[in-house]
C-alpha cells in the first residue's frame, strides 16, 4: 500500500451567499444588516484560523467495510479533508459567551471553508490518478453508501492523527467535525470520473443545497413498446409509475409487506428501503428483482414489469328481481345514450345503453388503478389524508373516461349523444371521485361528507367537457361503510318490493351484508379484507389471465386446476383460494383449527409450477381465509339475530360481487362461509351494483326507490355486538360436513 499523501498548502475561500444560506438569512430579513456587519468582522479571522489539509491514500477495500457491490480487495482511494480545530473552537467560544449570532456565523464560515476545499481536492485527484492511470467509478460516503466504520478505516489508512492531528471519536466521527471523509472506487477505465457528491444518494432530503434532477426510467412490458417515465428526487419506482399512469399491483399500498409490486432492474443503480425479506428469494434478488414501492433509482435505469393485463372484472348480473326492461315500471323515453357505472374498490365496470331501445351496446371492465395506493378503502382513506386525494381522484376519473371513450369508439358513437349516467359506488369511492375530504371517514365516529343522492353533469364528474350534455346521478348511501353500491344491489334484487325477508351479501374487498324486506332492512359492514380477491395471499392475484380459479386435489396432491383464459398459472385468485382451502380441508391437510399439515407448515403446500416459480399456499394464507370467512359468517348470524329470524325463515340469499358470481357455493358452505341450511337458497347475482345502476338508468322512479331503501335501512355496528364477537371466534373453525 502506498504512503499517505498530505497536502496542507491548500487555498480556502468563502462564498458569502453560501454562508447566509446556511444560517437562513436573506436580504429581506430584519436582522440582515446586523448579520452582514458581523460577517465582515469575522471573515478575516475565519480565513486566518483555517488550517486546511487534504489526506489521501491509494489502497484496497478492507473486509470490515466491504459490500456486495464493492468486495474486499477492490481498489479504492481513501480521502479526508479538514479545516482544522481552531474554527470549531472559535464557534464554541462565541456560543459559551452568549453571542449566538457570531457563534452561528463562525460555524457557517467553517462549513464554507470546508466546502471550498472541493476544487483543490478535485485538482489533486486528477494529478494523482493520472500518475497511476486510473479513473474513478464511484464516490462513496458514510453512512449512505458504506458503513460508518469506513471513517475509522480511512482515518487509519491516511494516518490522519499523525500527519494532521485529526482524531476520531467512539461514535466514529472525525475530530474536528469540520472534516469530511469519502472513498473513491478506482477503475482502469480512464474515461470514468465520478467525483461529485450525488445528492440523490444523500438521505438529507431537507438540505438547502440539495440539487437533484429527475432520472429517466425505461419500463419494458410484455407485448408492448417500452415507455420512458421521469422519477423525481426521493420518489419510489411505484410512486413514479403511478404518477405516470403505469400501473402495477400494490395491495399493501406501498408499505412493502405484500410482495406484489416486483420489478426486475435490468440496468442502473437503485437504493432499497426496508422490505419483507421472506417475500423475495435469494435467486430473485440476485436476478435484480426488487419491490417497486421500496426502491429509489439513483441514476437512469431500465426495468422489466410482469404486468398482468386483461383484468376480468364482472360486468354481468342476473338472478335479481328481473333484468332492466323486464319490470312493470315505466321506461325511459329519451333518445340518446346512457351509461351505467359501478366503481368498486378493486374494479370498475361500465355499460353503454341505447336509452329508447333499452339495449346494451357494450360493456367495459378494468382494474381500479387507485389500488396502487392499497387494496382496501382504509388504505385509500389513509392515502387521501396524506395528501394523495387529488391523485386518487385523477386516477378514477381517468379510468372512467378511458372506459367510456373505449365503449363509444367501439359503438361508433359521439360523446354528445350521452344524455344520462347513473353511478353506484361505496362511500369512500364517492368521496374520492367527488374530491370530498376523507379526514372523517377513517376515524370515529366515521362521519361522511355526503350520503345523499348526488346530481351533477358529465363534464364535472369526469373532468371532460365532451360530456357536458350528460346528466349524472350517483346513488345515495346508508353509512360510511354501507354505501350506494349496496343500495343499488338491494334495488336490483328487489328489496324495495319484497314482502318476505331475504339476505344480501356482497363478497368483495369489503364484506357488506343486509337482511330484511321492503319495510325494514338491517345492514352491516364486516372487515372481510381483500383475501376473497387474492389480496394478502402469498401467491394471490386478481382475476387476471393465468390466475388459478378452480382446483381439485386427489391423494393429497393437485389433480387438476383451471386458470382464467387457460393462460399459464401466475397465482391464485379468490375463488381458487376458497376451492384450494376446501380441498386441503377435505384431504385432511388442514385441520378444523386451520393448522396446515406439519410437512407443509414451513414452506407451504406446493400447488403448481408457475410463470415466476412454484406457487405455494402457506399457513398465513389459511389464516387470512379464516379471518375473512369468520367475519362474513359472524356478520350474517348477528344480523339474523338482530332481525329476529332464523336462517330457515329467509326466502332467498343473494350473493353479489365478482367473487360470489364465480364462487363454488358447495365448497364455500363446506368451509362454513354460509350456514349449510342456506345452500339451496343461494342465488349468485353477479355485479348487482351495476345491475341496479342499469335499472335506474332505463326505468323511471327508481331514484325514488333508492332513497326509500336508505330510509328503511338501519346499520348494525358489529364492533360493539357481543353476538358478533362470540360468533366470530366460533366461525374461525372450519365446518367439516
Amino acid at each position: 500500500m502506498e504512503t499517505p499523501l498530505c497536502r496542507q498548502e491548500v487555498p480556502v475561500s468563502v462564498d458569502k451567499k453560501q454562508v447566509f444560506s446556511l444560517i437562513q438569512c436573506n436580504p429581506d430579513s430584519p436582522v440582515y444588516e446586523e448579520i452582514q456587519e458581523a460577517y465582515e468582522e469575522l471573515l478575516p479571522t475565519a480565513l486566518e484560523m483555517a488550517r486546511p489539509v487534504i489526506l489521501m491514500r491509494f489502497g484496497e477495500m478492507k473486509p470490515e467495510i466491504a459490500t456486495k457491490q464493492y468486495p474486499a480487495g477492490t481498489p479504492v482511494l481513501y480521502v479526508i479533508a479538514s479545516v482544522g480545530k481552531e474554527l470549531c473552537k472559535a464557534s464554541t467560544c462565541f456560543f459559551e459567551q452568549g453571542d449566538y449570532v457570531k457563534g452561528m456565523l463562525m460555524d457557517a464560515l467553517a462549513d464554507a471553508c470546508l466546502f471550498s476545499l472541493e476544487a483543490p481536492l478535485k485538482q489533486l485527484l486528477k494529478e494523482e490518478c493520472s500518475k497511476r492511470n486510473v479513473g474513478i467509478r464511484a464516490y462513496l460516503e458514510a453512512p449512505v453508501d458504506v458503513d460508518m466504520q469506513a471513517q475509522v478505516v480511512a482515518w487509519e489508512q491516511t494516518q490522519a492523527e499523525r500527519l494532521a492531528g485529526i482524531g476520531i471519536s467512539s461514535g466514529k466521527m472525525l475530530d474536528p467535525v469540520k472534516s469530511s471523509c469519502r472513498l473513491y472506487i478506482l477503475t482502469e477505465d480512464l474515461n470514468m470520473w465520478k467525483t461529485d457528491h450525488d445528492c440523490r444518494r444523500c438521505p438529507r432530503l431537507d438540505c438547502m443545497f440539495r440539487n437533484v434532477l429527475p432520472v429517466t426510467v425505461t419500463i419494458q412490458r410484455p407485448g408492448k413498446e417500452p415507455v420512458d417515465i421521469d422519477c423525481r428526487d426521493g420518489e419510489t419506482l411505484l410512486d413514479a409509475m403511478t404518477r405516470n399512469r403505469v400501473f402495477i399491483e400494490s395491495p399493501c399500498g406501498g408499505t412493502g409487506t405484500c410482495g406484489k409490486c416486483k420489478v426486475r432492474v435490468l440496468k442502473g443503480e437503485v437504493r432499497e428501503h426496508s422490505s419483507a425479506p421472506e417475500l423475495l428469494s435469494v435467486r430473485e434478488y440476485e436476478n435484480g428483482v426488487r419491490f417497486a414501492c421500496q426502491t429509489v433509482p439513483l441514476e437512469d435505469c431500465t426495468l422489466r414489469l410482469h404486468v398482468r393485463d386483461g383484468y376480468e372484472a364482472v360486468a354481468a348480473y342476473g338472478g335479481g328481481a328481473g333484468e332492466p326492461k323486464e319490470t312493470s315500471g315505466p321506461l325511459q323515453t329519451e333518445d340518446g345514450l346512457g351509461i351505467a357505472v359501478d366503481v368498486g374498490t378493486t374494479t370498475v365496470a361500465i355499460q353503454l345503453f341505447d336509452l329508447r331501445a333499452g339495449t346494451e351496446l357494450g360493456s367495459h371492465t378494468a382494474a381500479n388503478h387507485q389500488s396502487a395506493y392499497g387494496a382496501d378503502v382504509i388504505a385509500r382513506i389513509t392515502a387521501s389524508t396524506q395528501g394523495k386525494g387529488e391523485e386518487l381522484r385523477a386516477l378514477i376519473r381517468a379510468g372512467l373516461a378511458e372506459g367510456i371513450w373505449s365503449l363509444l369508439t367501439k359503438a361508433q358513437r359521439d360523446p354528445s349523444e350521452v344524455k344520462r349516467m347513473v353511478l353506484a359506488a361505496n362511500t369512500t369511492m364517492v368521496h374520492l371521485l367527488m374530491g370530498y375530504s376523507c379526514e372523517t371517514l377513517g376515524v370515529a365516529p366515521f362521519t361522511p361528507v355526503n350520503l345523499d343522492r348526488i346530481q351533477t353533469d358529465g363534464a364535472q364528474l369526469l373532468g371532460d367537457p365532451a360530456f357536458a350534455n350528460c346528466r349524472c346521478w350517483i346513488f345515495p348511501g346508508i353509512s360510511t361503510y354501507v354505501g350506494g353500491d349496496i343500495v343499488s344491489g338491494l334495488l336490483y334484487c328487489g328489496f324495495h318490493k319484497r314482502e318476505t325477508p331475504a339476505l344480501f351479501i356482497d363478497l368483495g374487498t369489503n364484506g357488506e351484508i343486509a337482511v330484511g324486506s321492503k319495510n325494514r332492512i338491517l345492514v352491516a359492514s364486516t372487515a372481510a379484507g381483500p383475501a376473497f380477491e387474492g389480496g394478502n395471499i402469498s401467491h394471490g392475484v386478481g382475476c387476471v389471465p393465468g390466475a388459478i380459479c378452480q382446483i381439485a386435489l386427489e391423494n393429497k396432491a393437485v389433480s387438476r386446476y383451471k386458470t382464467i383464459r387457460e393462460a399459464p398459472p401466475c397465482g391464485i385468485c379468490g375463488t381458487g383460494v376458497i376451492e384450494l382451502t376446501a380441498e386441503l380441508l377435505r384431504e385432511g391437510l388442514i385441520d378444523e383449527t386451520g393448522l396446515l399439515n406439519e410437512v407443509y407448515f414451513e414452506n407451504g403446500f406446493p400447488v403448481v409450477q408457475g410463470t415466476e416459480g412454484m406457487i405455494t399456499f402457506r399457513q398465513q394464507d389459511v389464516r387470512e381465509i379464516q379471518l375473512a370467512k369468520a367475519a362474513v359468517r359472524a356478520g350474517i348470524e348477528t344480523l339474523l339475530e338482530e332481525y329476529g329470524i332464523s336462517p330457515d325463515e329467509l326466502d332467498a340469499v343473494y350473493v353479489a360481487g365478482g367473487f360470489g358470481y364465480r364462487l363454488n357455493m358447495e365448497k364455500a358452505v363446506f368451509l362454513g362461509l354460509l350456514p349449510q341450511s342456506l345452500q339451496d337458497k343461494v342465488k349468485a347475482v353477479g355485479n348487482s351494483s351495476l345491475g341496479g345502476a342499469a335499472r335506474c338508468l332505463l326505468e323511471e322512479n327508481n331514484g325514488k326507490w333508492a332513497e326509500e331503501l336508505c330510509k328503511v335501512s338501519q346499520e348494525v355496528s358489529l364492533s360493539v355486538s357481543r353476538t358478533f364477537q362470540e360468533s366470530y371466534i366460533e366461525s374461525m373453525l372450519f365446518e367439516k360436513s
